[in-house]
């Protein structure tokens, strides 16, 4: 099993991902919550969330902190009690969810279920996540994410050499363009995009071997 691992000592400091083994063992079998997986790996909520989402891990809502709403009455003045976080996060992030979805499952307004999540401080995952949009919009909700903003490869930042060259792009991992989960996109600079591209072509031609291990990558030519 893989365990989550950060990389930096600020606050800013990337995370691996764990893998869905480590996750189904505490989230499922242990029955740990996100509170406990926050506690146990240092690392944020919404980070856990995203961990769990990815690997499409989850449990069915019960339990302490796992309630979901209660309906009081019926009609235009109906009330509500309101659902735990938990039930909130698995059914919007592990369950994968729109706001909209939410809403229909429990007969609830669409605002009444956006209410819901901002209250609990639940990250409402962006509208057009796991659609076909425009690159400008999935930038734009991107740069708005709490992504560490640096290359996911090298570490620099914005603005590490003079000119256009020297800004962060957005790169989708599968290199499917219409793919704009969050989960699919990460930060890399002008080099180390271009040379990600250069060895997925020559891989793709049969032209290099290549070895990573860690941080290094070893590139033997056929």
């Amino acid at each position: 099993m893989k365990a989550p691992v950060k990389r930096g000592q600020n606050v800013q400091g990337r995370w691996s991902y764990p893998d869905a083994e480590w996750l189904q063992h505490h989230y499922v079998e242990l029955g740990k919550t996100v509170k406990g997986l926050v506690n146990e790996t240092g690392a944020d909520r919404a980070t856990v969330e995203r961990w769990l989402a990815a690997a499409g891990v989850g449990r069915a809502p019960s339990g302490e902190g796992l309630d979901p709403p209660r309906r009081h009455g019926k009609g235009p003045g109906t009330k509500w009690t309101a659902p735990g976080r938990e039930w909130l996060a698995h059914q919007h992030h592990v369950l994968g969810k729109s706001v909209n979805a939410l809403a229909d499952e429990v007969g609830a307004s669409r605002d009444t279920a956006l209410v819901w999540l901002q209250d609990a401080r639940v990250e409402v995952r962006p509208a057009y996540e796991g659609s076909s949009k425009s690159r400008e919009t999935q930038l734009d909700c991107f740069r708005r994410s709490d992504v560490p903003f640096e290359c996911s490869w090298c570490g620099v930042g914005e603005g590490w050499m003079p000119g256009v060259k020297g800004r962060l792009q957005m790169h989708h991992r599968d290199h499917d363009p219409t793919n704009g989960k969050l989960t699919n996109l990460t930060w890399m600079c002008y080099v180390c995009n271009l040379l990600e591209a250069w060895l997925r072509t020559a891989l793709e031609y049969g032209k290099i071997d290549l070895k990573c291990e860690g941080h290094t990558m070893v590139i033997s030519f056929k």
